[in-house]
């Protein structure tokens, strides 16, 4: 039968980059299964939810917004995207922000 731990980890994994995901594994391993409960409890960003707010409304910054990355999303509202350039390269960044949001987001609940 799985821990609450391992089912959160299969669950996750393509919210978070394999090399964050080495270090969630290793913190969860040295934690108790009450304290693993309160992984449950973290909104994570879906990545793909993201890309997708990308190419529809990324000149508006509104998948920095999302990722909750307010001074890109404002920057990127008030410049258009700086004339489209930084819409089109964010669209092949977003995905590894939003990942890194949950990883920053999850982070200090497994130090706890």
């Amino acid at each position: 039968m799985q821990t609450i731990a391992e089912s959160w980890i299969v669950a996750n994994t393509s919210k978070f980059t394999p090399g964050d995901m080495i270090v969630i594994r290793q913190k969860l391993e040295k934690m108790d299964e009450s304290k693993a409960a309160i992984l449950c409890s973290v909104e994570l960003k879906n990545p793909v939810v993201a890309l997708f707010l990308s190419i529809f409304l990324g000149t508006f910054g509104i998948d920095r917004f999302y990722t909750g990355d307010q001074g890109r999303a404002l920057l990127k509202l008030l410049t258009g995207g700086l004339c489209g350039i930084y819409y089109l390269i964010d669209i092949f960044l977003i995905m590894n922000a939003a990942k890194k949001a949950n990883f920053k987001a999850i982070l200090p609940r497994l130090d706890a």
